[in-house]
């Protein structure tokens, strides 16, 4: 679908990265040196949808249960989806409330953050803003299956999130280009979710894995009035370890994330 949106003023800027250079298609995972899960789909026509893998490495398994979860496995996860040379990246982590991802258990509450952004590697990071294509982020749908101890897998209302990118975010003033949505172009766009909430999950739970899917518009060039729709699917699995405690929570300042 084509769609005709005018630009905001924030593109006007400039980019102030210390990141160094990166051109063509190269990867923000080269340059950052994260040995993170990563996967480059690609979509292939307006509307398709491109979903992130995680790779089945030894190293990312829950160590107490053989869940294959890298964000147990290392305190915290970022994921990599390319899609017609936007990189779109998602970072989640603990709150720090409940920091040990290792110590999650199915009963009590288990809190996160995360953050998703999209850079445009067919440009230099550093190149001027305007010579870059804007990204987008309309809606979000999450929701969750969980993994039990038999090994069986099913849709869950553990963990649901649905709607308005603008209304979702952290910031109480994102970027917004009218029903387009907030802007993701990093470094001055950016989709922040704070202290979400998992809470009691049925004792016989190993795994609970969020399915995120978000409907961008994607400028088809620097400066044009024309924009593609996409959808970025990206999975995240979180290992829960057997226990009948409840995971501990730490008091912490309402600001802390």
């Amino acid at each position: 679908m084509k769609k005709r949106i005018f630009t905001i003023a924030a593109a006007s800027l400039t980019v102030a990265l210390g990141l160094g250079t990166l051109t063509g298609c190269a990867s923000l995972e080269s340059l950052t040196g994260l040995s993170l899960p990563s996967s480059s789909p690609s979509a292939t026509a307006s509307g398709a949808a491109a979903t992130s893998k995680t790779p089945d490495d030894a190293s990312s398994k829950h160590s107490k249960t053989g869940f294959l979860s890298p964000f147990s496995a290392n305190g915290a996860v970022h994921i990599y989806t390319n899609i017609e040379g936007i990189d779109y990246v998602l970072a989640l982590y603990p709150s720090q409330s409940t920091p040990d991802p290792s110590a999650w258990y199915p009963k009590g509450d288990k809190l996160f953050s995360m953050n998703l952004q999209a850079y445009d590697l067919s440009t230099d990071l550093r190149a001027p803003y305007l010579n870059k294509r804007m990204v987008y982020l309309s809606t979000v749908s999450i929701t969750s299956t969980l993994t039990t101890m038999s090994g069986a897998t099913g849709s869950s209302s553990s963990f649901v999130r649905h709607g308005n990118a603008a209304q979702l975010t952290f910031d109480p003033e994102p970027l917004v280009n009218g029903n387009a949505g907030i802007l993701l172009m990093s470094p001055k766009g950016i989709f922040d979710m704070r202290n979400q909430t998992i809470g009691d999950l049925p004792l016989d739970t190993i795994g609970i894995t969020l399915h995120m899917q978000f409907s961008v518009h994607v400028q088809r060039t620097a400066g044009s009035p024309l924009y593609d729709d996409r959808t970025v699917g990206m999975d995240v699995p979180i290992g829960i370890t057997p226990s009948t405690k409840a995971t501990a929570s730490k008091s912490v300042p309402v600001d802390a994330f």
